[in-house]
């Protein structure tokens, strides 16, 4: 899988600040996945911009009910 000369690094890096290595490759992950869907052999920065906001979502999604610092037995 290729990059679109489209793709903006330093913006993807500034929208993912913040996020491990897992959540980086979840995302680039995604991004490939809707490259796939439409049937592309290149990703671009529109599937980066939705791989980040599905991943975000399903972040909030996962961790709505955690809070920090609490001791689980």
């Amino acid at each position: 899988m290729n990059l679109h000369t489209d793709v903006n690094l330093l913006e993807i890096a500034a929208l993912t600040e913040g996020k491990n290595g897992a959540d980086l490759k979840s995302i680039c992950t995604e991004a490939g996945m809707f490259a796939i869907r439409e049937d592309r052999d290149v990703v671009t920065h529109t599937d980066f911009l939705r791989a980040i906001q599905k991943m975000s979502a399903e972040f909030n999604k996962h961790h709505l009910g955690t809070s920090f610092g609490a001791m689980f037995a």
